[in-house]
């Protein structure tokens, strides 16, 4: 991604036994209030932060004090939000729109968060799947709100037929933590 060569500081986390841990040690060694969690695999085309600095400027007047942002989601009644093209897939998923919409659950892919928001990912929460889902759960259970930005990027992600045995783990755990919230629905299964 062209933009972030000089645009921004980057931490790059390899090796670690989970999402959730690596995140976290991110989000401590940063000093920015925009921290950005992006999978290798993602390119974010030329314009793309504008695009953000737009959504947030629009966030900034309709709710300051945001959740978690992303590029795909599911709102609460199951209904997908977002824009971005994922070369597994061989599709766009979602489709353009104008200002951030409000969502339950993001997709992984990419996460935004605000320092100032306190937000952490559950470190018990093991692998490499759900974590989106279950940061947005806790968002929403300090009473903010996840948004969809309109920011359109590519997942160059290879396509997957069936989910791993780990993600099911991760399903299983979210159900237990998150069994008062039933159904939850996010971007890979209700």
């Amino acid at each position: 991604s062209p933009e972030v060569l000089g645009l921004c500081e980057k931490h790059f986390q390899r090796g670690f036994s989970s999402a959730a841990v690596a995140y976290n040690r991110g989000l401590a060694n940063v000093n920015c209030e925009i921290i950005l969690c992006v999978h290798q695999d993602v390119f974010l085309p030329s314009g793309w932060f504008a695009q953000l600095q737009s959504a947030l400027v629009f966030l900034e007047k309709s709710d300051p004090h945001w959740g978690v942002l992303g590029l795909c989601g599911m709102t609460r009644v199951g209904q997908t939000r977002g824009w971005v093209y994922s070369t597994g897939l061989e599709r766009i998923v979602g489709q353009p729109f104008v200002a951030p919409e409000e969502v339950r659950t993001l997709d992984e892919v990419l996460l935004v968060i605000r320092r100032s928001s306190g937000l952490h990912f559950d470190e018990s929460l093991k692998g490499f799947h759900m974590y989106g889902t279950d940061i947005c759960l806790e968002a929403e259970k300090l009473g903010l709100r996840n948004y969809v930005i309109p920011c359109l990027a590519i997942h160059n992600s290879n396509g997957i037929r069936n989910l791993p045995i780990g993600f099911w783990r991760a399903y299983c755990q979210i159900r237990r933590k998150w069994r008062n919230q039933l159904p939850i629905y996010s971007p890979c299964a209700t």
